[in-house]
Order: structure tokens, then C-alpha cells, then sequence
């Protein structure tokens, strides 16, 4: 009953006229007492919040998603909540960080992503502490992927000498789905890594920065694609350079990826100090390499770009 009456509240809140400051008075008496009686939903605090946030109502949102993370703190929505406010409050790097290990104590490993990005996001649009940002970065990079995998082939290993089967498969398939919420976190900090270096640094450290993350695993094709967007925009890129990034994410998706041949082969022949002479050795390789079933999806493409229709 609390929530449909909370839910009524919301909507004549976002329905309201002259009366509004009244209708809000009454929205915040009755979440309070809903809050109190233990009564008020996960989905109905979202909305309430989501609310405050459109009404601009600082103070109340920092009260409000406060409760909410103490009464919901297995909800990632929640906690996405609690970040936000924080930003929006300007809050210290510490209290943000403190209320992210907060969070990845609390939720699954599985959900970790959405409230990593809005630290990446936060990143891109703080200059005010690069040192401190930069941190932040490298934490995401190594986030849920280097110690992780170690515990989880750890636990493997003493669940077959002590569980019995049923237990290690059933653990098995937790940890996988867990390294692949890591991996994820690890490829969107690599790439926001490097798409805040590129504001804030010069491009030596930039290319510095690419080199070391290139090195280890994983790595996205965005990844890529970025760094070769920042080469291309510089005035002084040897093609040496283009060619080197391409080369690198070619051995990681050359196999399944027809789109990185086709624009490695485009480079060649359009770019003034290409060579057109290579596009011919690069479309070899590329029916070498790609799997099977792309092979013929790759010569139709090639072909289209030949005549001018890609």
C-alpha cells in the first residue's frame, strides 16, 4: 500500500502546477514515514530520487540516496544514486572512493561496471587533480582482473580438494561470470584512460600510455581505434606509427574482425605518405587469417571499396 501510495505522490509531483512546493512538502512527508515503517520499495526510491534530482533539491538528494544505500545496499541502481549525488555535490576524491569500496563490498562482482563508468565519466570531466584522477584510472585498469583472477583460481583449487563436484561446477561458473564483469571494467578504463590523457597530457605520454596498456590483456577494438584517432589528429604522425596500431589489433582481431583490414588497407592507399603498393599483401594476409565464415563477407566488402561503394 506504502508504495502505491508513494508512487500516486510521484506522479502528481511531476503532474504539479502553482501547487508544487505543497505536493513536494506532502511527497516528502509521506517518504519518510514510509522509510521509517520499512515499507518503501528499491523501484520507488529510484524513482523519488530521479525525482529530486530533476527538482535540483541537493540537500534532500544527499539525505535521500544516504537512507537508500543503508536500507538497499545489495542495489546497484542505488548506489549509481549515491555516486551521482556525490558529483553532483562536488565531494571530496576521498568521500567518491570511499562510496565506491563501500559499493564493491556490498554488490555482486557481476554489476560492478555501471558505477566504474560513472567514475570514468567523472574522470573526463574533472582537471582539477590529474595525479589523483590518473589513480583512479590505473585502479580501473587492474579493477577485477590481476588479484581477482588469483583468488579465483585459488578457490578452484582448494574447492576440488574439499568440495565434492556439483560444488566446483557450480563455482566454476560464478568465477567466469565474474571475470567477465573484471573484464569489462579492466576495457573501459583502458579506454577512458586514454581518452583523458589525450586532454591532459602531451602526446608522449599518450603514446607511452598506449604502448603499456597494449601490452597486457585484455583489450578492446575501441581501444584501438582510439589510439589510431589520436595518431591520425597529429600533425606530425608517421605513418610508421598508424601502421604499428594497426598491426597490434590485428593480432588480437584479425580473425573476426573484417572492419580493421578494410581500414588498414583504406590507410595505404589513401594516406599521402602511405604505400598502395602493400594493399595487396595486406588483403593476402587478411583471407589467411579471418575465420571461415568471414571470408567471403571480406571480399564483398573489399570489392565495394575497390568500386567505391564502401
Amino acid at each position: 500500500m506504502w508504495t502505491l501510495y508513494m508512487k500516486t505522490c510521484l506522479v502528481r509531483l511531476q503532474t504539479a502546477g502553482p501547487s508544487s512546493s505543497q505536493t513536494a512538502a506532502k511527497c516528502v512527508e509521506v517518504f519518510n514515514r514510509a522509510i521509517k515503517d520499512g515499507c518503501l520499495s528499491e523501484e520507488v526510491v529510484c524513482d523519488w530520487l530521479d525525482v529530486l534530482k530533476c527538482r535540483r533539491d541537493v540537500a534532500e538528494i544527499d539525505r535521500v540516496s544516504g537512507m537508500a544505500v543503508d536500507k538497499f545496499p545489495h542495489s546497484v541502481s542505488v548506489w549509481t544514486h549515491r555516486l551521482d549525488v556525490l558529483i553532483l555535490t562536488n565531494a571530496d576524491h576521498s568521500v567518491l572512493m570511499q562510496c565506491l569500496d563501500t559499493a564493491l563490498l556490498t554488490i555482486r562482482e557481476n554489476d560492478w561496471l555501471p558505477l566504474w563508468n560513472i567514475l570514468f565519466k567523472w574522470c573526463l570531466l574533472n582537471s582539477a587533480d590529474g595525479a589523483t584522477t590518473e589513480a583512479l584510472l590505473e585502479r580501473g585498469v587492474q579493477s577485477g582482473v590481476k588479484v581477482c583472477l588469483t583468488a579465483k583460481e585459488c578457490y578452484l583449487e582448494w574447492a576440488v580438494q574439499h568440495r565434492d563436484i556439483t560444488f566446483v561446477r557450480q563455482l566454476y561458473k560464478r568465477c567466469v561470470r565474474g571475470v567477465q564483469s573484471g573484464v569489462k571494467v579492466c576495457l573501459t578504463a583502458k579506454e577512458c584512460y586514454l581518452e583523458w590523457a589525450v586532454q591532459h597530457c602531451d602526446i608522449t605520454f599518450v603514446r607511452q600510455l598506449y604502448k603499456r596498456l597494449s601490452s597486457s590483456k585484455p583489450l578492446s577494438v575501441n581501444f584501438f581505434r582510439k589510439y589510431l584517432e589520436i595518431e591520425q589528429a597529429q600533425s606530425t604522425s608517421k605513418m610508421k606509427r598508424q601502421r604499428r596500431a594497426y598491426e597490434d589489433a590485428l593480432s588480437e582481431y584479425g580473425t573476426n574482425n573484417t572492419d580493421l583490414w578494410l581500414d588498414y588497407i583504406r590507410l595505404e592507399m589513401s594516406h599521402k605518405n602511405g604505400s598502395p603498393e602493400n594493399a595487396g599483401s595486406i588483403h593476402w594476409r587478411a583471407l589467411k587469417a579471418l575465420n571461415e565464415e568471414l571470408v567471403q563477407t571480406f571480399i564483398t566488402e573489399y570489392t565495394l571499396m575497390q568500386t567505391g561503394h564502401l
